[in-house]
């Protein structure tokens, strides 16, 4: 144990790096409370654990262990950190700007994960697409928070419509994405006619006047060797075959 000093270096180091660390990291610390640091009973109980004979445990080992175990916890608690960061910004960058919907990026990650879950076990599932019609003459008559307000009322409803456990979010030009896993064609064609006749009901108010919409639904099974965008174009293929 004559590298003590070395230890010392080395968390000094440590520590001098930490201070330099990013805003976000200084942010969220109040919400996750560094880890108390061990008393010298438990660095004992623990070192123990680890093999090291009592009669081996001396004031220098004790030393060296202490700056072990307290770094060990102190990393640990930087990691929960960046992890509670990464969930943090992953909700800023799923969600969609505008309204109540998850966007482009999180489905098309969605998808990718079920392209590797049917690469793996076989299983069929889908991507379904809502294509909302009749965008391009609200926007004409009354510009571009009338178009805002009927997107978040099909939002809402899809959001109501759709279970929880199947991705959904907004593609673009109007274009409205559900990932419908460990299904079949037949349930998929079922949940899409569902979901566009209940799109074609919708209405918002706007000025005194009401704003609505028609809708149109297709869909493409979700293949092993595909990516995302490849089953986009697919579904969006299959919609406009069926409009």
């Amino acid at each position: 144990m004559a590298a003590i000093p070395e230890i010392h270096r080395y968390r000094k180091f440590i520590y001098q790096r930490k201070s330099g660390g990013s805003p976000g990291s200084r942010e969220h610390t109040a919400h996750l409370p560094r880890p108390l640091r061990r008393t010298p009973e438990q660095i004992k109980d623990a070192t123990f654990v680890l093999g090291v004979p009592k009669k081996e445990f001396t004031p220098r080992v004790h030393e060296a262990m202490s700056l072990v175990f307290n770094e060990m916890d102190s990393l640990r608690w930087e990691l929960e950190l960046c992890r509670k960061q990464q969930t943090n910004l992953l909700v800023e960058i799923d969600g969609h700007d505008l309204i109540p919907i998850q966007n482009r990026h999180f489905l098309y990650r969605s998808l990718a994960r079920v392209v590797d879950h049917v690469q793996k076990t076989g299983d069929e599932s889908f991507l379904i697409i809502i294509q909302l019609s009749g965008l391009d003459a609200i926007w004409r008559a009354h510009g571009i928070e009338a178009v805002e307000k009927i997107l978040e009322r099909a939002a809402v409803v899809l959001k109501a419509e759709v279970p929880s456990a199947n991705p959904l979010g907004y593609l673009e030009a109007g274009s409205i994405g559900v990932i419908l896993s460990i299904s079949d064609s037949k349930e998929a064609e079922e949940l899409g006619r569902r979901l566009s006749d209940k799109l074609n009901t919708i209405e918002a108010e706007w000025h005194n006047d009401r704003l609505a919409i028609t809708a149109a639904w297709g869909y493409a099974s979700v293949g092993a060797a595909q990516t995302p965008y490849q089953i986009h174009i697919k579904a969006d293929q299959d919609v406009r075959l069926r409009s």
